[in-house]
């Protein structure tokens, strides 16, 4: 009875391993580029003309010769991350952004009063390769001015 439990376990196992590859080959994402954690979408934000924005886990400044970006690059700095709704708030508002991103992919600084104080929220619609998944790097910073290091 052991063994006949033992081979369905792993039967069961292999078939769920066997969905995982499957679903990752239909996403378009390759096993490395999706097992590589900075590339994690934890949440999308559309710019203000309707730009694909993720905010990514991203990766801190220190592991990456000073250049972070998404969450962990926004934790390491403020501590805090503020929220998706704030940054969308800054990117339509700001009007430095309201006409859109630089479509060439160039790093966009926007910045607008939020709760009485200025958030400036730094994004791009440059695409890496690397990441496997063929959206932008999206959001690369958000701060509130005079807050953090």
């Amino acid at each position: 009875m052991k063994t006949f439990a033992r081979g369905r376990a792993l039967r069961l196992v292999g078939g769920v391993a066997g969905m995982a590859a499957g679903l990752l080959a239909l996403s378009g994402c390759s096993e490395e580029h999706a097992a590589d954690p900075q590339w994690t979408v934890l949440q999308q934000i559309e710019g203000p003309r309707g730009e694909d924005l993720p905010l990514r886990s991203g990766r801190a400044d220190a592991e990456s010769d000073g250049h972070g970006f998404g969450r962990r690059h926004i934790q390491e700095d403020q501590g805090y991350v503020p929220s998706a709704a704030d940054m969308h708030t800054v990117l339509t508002q700001a009007p430095e952004c309201r006409e859109g991103l630089d479509p060439a992919g160039a790093d966009t600084t926007c910045a607008a009063e939020i709760g009485g104080k200025r958030l400036v929220v730094v994004a791009t619609t440059r695409i890496a390769p690397e990441s496997g998944d063929n959206r932008p790097i999206g959001i690369i910073a958000a701060y509130y001015e005079g807050a953090g290091s």
